[in-house]
């Protein structure tokens, strides 16, 4: 899964989702306005889960993680 962090109002990346979402690729974005909660932090495990809305983020499972504003 890739992992997309940046700005709501940021269209370079919204146009990057939509090849994303062609392409058939599992992706998450987080914006800067979100809320996000950690749910779990479990260093035995190498686990840490967030939650976006409803959306829970495993960052074990993130093999890509794209900075593009925020």
């Amino acid at each position: 899964m890739i992992l997309i962090l940046s700005k709501e109002d940021d269209y370079s990346t919204s146009d990057v989702i939509k090849w994303l979402i062609l392409n058939k690729k599992k992706f998450t974005r987080i914006n800067a306005e979100d809320k996000i909660e950690i749910i779990n932090v479990c260093f035995e495990n190498n686990s840490i889960e967030l939650k976006k809305n409803k959306e829970t983020i495993e960052l074990r499972n993130v093999t890509s993680f794209w900075y593009r504003r925020g």
